[in-house]
């Protein structure tokens, strides 16, 4: 979003009040990210606490604990935080920041992981024996083969009965 509203020709200041941008990123990623948003021309603060929005004689003024920053426009994006109960109930290794392990393309494994998003039927072979893979489930949610799916010309999808 800072980078699109540079590109339009705005000034933007991004607070962040943990460390890095993009919280929910290993930092090796981040760096990147926010030295391409410095690049873009994108003002970073990380490790700043929002205290304050209000409104001041020329425009809005964002109060931090390291000082004001005066604009037209607050953006206020808050973050989200996925909620993992179902993927670690249906025993998903969770990496360190809560999100689902995967296989990194150096896993010593032949084969990738079987997931929620590649289902397993029973003509599949797709197995693997990486230790951070959670074992296949189908679309009903539940290890085994994947129930049968209405196509355009079955009597469930088109509503017409045999």
């Amino acid at each position: 979003m800072a980078e699109a509203l540079t590109t339009r020709g705005l000034t933007v200041t991004l607070l962040e009040q943990v460390s890095q941008v993009m919280p929910t990123v290993d930092p090796q990623l981040a760096e990147p990210l926010a030295e391409h948003l410095r690049e873009r021309g994108v003002a970073v603060h990380t490790g700043t606490t929002v205290l304050t929005v209000g409104r001041a004689a020329t425009g809005l003024v964002v109060g931090t604990d390291r000082g004001d920053h005066h604009g037209d426009l607050v953006l206020v994006v808050t973050g989200v935080r996925p909620d993992i109960e179902l993927a670690a109930n249906a025993g998903a290794t969770l990496g360190v920041r809560g999100a689902i392990a995967a296989c990194a393309p150096t896993c010593p494994t032949s084969t990738r992981p079987a997931t929620a998003s590649t289902p397993t039927t029973a003509s599949s072979t797709r197995t693997s024996t990486c230790p951070s893979a959670a074992p296949p489930i189908n679309r009903a949610g539940s290890p085994g083969p994947t129930p049968p799916v209405a196509t355009p010309s079955s009597p469930a999808r088109s509503g017409r009965r045999p």
